[in-house]
């Protein structure tokens, strides 16, 4: 049960940030390269913060990977945080 209220706050920790950035004006930008994020990505995940190509690159690298909601609810465990805020599967950092 732990581990669904961790999910959960994570979620929506996620969001509260995506709704901070389109306050602040950088809803849509990557955070690791500073272009663009497509429409199409957007619509697919609207909390994430990069790119399509920068989160490939971060997963590449095994920078970033913690357990959290993919698009539109599906599980995932490849979406990424950013540099500096890595989160274990598990939870802890």
């Amino acid at each position: 049960m732990l581990g669904v209220v961790s999910f959960d706050q994570e979620t929506i920790d996620e969001i509260e940030q995506a709704i901070s950035r389109m306050e602040n004006g950088t809803y849509g930008i990557c955070e690791v390269t500073g272009k663009p994020i497509s429409e199409e990505r957007l619509a697919a995940v609207p909390w994430t913060r990069f790119s399509v190509e920068a989160q490939r690159e971060m997963e590449n690298r095994g920078e970033g990977i913690k357990a959290s909601i993919g698009p539109r609810g599906n599980y995932d465990e490849r979406n990424t945080a950013p540099p500096g805020r890595e989160r274990e599967l598990d939870g802890s950092a």
